[in-house]
């Protein structure tokens, strides 16, 4: 009987090691893959149900509040949304902000596309319309997932960069104003009211 329960303790020890071996495992790796440019790091905003299925696009439509500009891509955005588990109106609100819906954009700061990324910064920058919105939602989601959840903020630091909100350096159209402008623009599109 003493020997029974020795093996149960030694069992248990063991199951034990093993789970906070492999959890500080886990957290070195995800450690490594942040910020990398690595599109296939496991970004999610939120974790999707269980009984989730890829291919039930017509859940990830956005909605009609968009013209022709920003709904000609609604397809690209409804692949990515789903991905990212982001809301496909707050990409398209991104895209209306960043781009008017044009492909070819380049800001007098070199970033380009739909989502105005920075090739300097991002290795996944594109002119390719849905590379554009795989990159640009990549790093909102990122964003959005080191801010805890914070969606106000992740926008702020996709426009303006962590270091320069960190440091309340921009503009003042950027940073914080880009931020409403954008959620303001995906409250329409929900049909909720204006932030203040």
């Amino acid at each position: 009987m003493e020997i029974k329960r020795w093996y149960i303790l030694a069992f248990v020890a063991f199951v034990f090691v093993e789970t906070l071996v492999l959890g500080i495992l886990l957290g070195v790796v995800l450690a490594l893959n942040r910020d990398t440019g690595n599109l296939h790091a496991p970004y999610l905003v939120s974790t999707p149900p269980p009984d989730f299925q890829q291919t039930q696009l017509e859940n990830w439509i956005i909605s009609s509040y968009w013209q022709i500009n920003v709904a000609q891509w609604w397809y690209e955005i409804a692949l990515v949304s789903q991905q990212y588990w982001i809301d496909p109106d707050l990409i398209a609100a991104v895209i209306l902000v960043e781009s008017n819906g044009n492909p070819s954009a380049i800001s007098h700061s070199g970033a380009i596309g739909l989502m105005q990324i920075m090739p300097r910064f991002h290795s996944c920058a594109t002119f390719d319309p849905y590379g554009n919105i795989l990159c640009g939602t990549h790093i909102l989601a990122g964003l959005i997932q080191s801010n805890l959840g914070d969606v106000r903020k992740s926008l702020a630091e996709y426009n303006c960069g962590v270091t320069r909100v960190a440091q309340n350096r921009c503009d003042a159209l950027g940073g914080w104003a880009y931020a409403d402008k954008v959620l303001n623009f995906y409250r329409q599109a929900k049909g909720l009211a204006y932030l203040a």
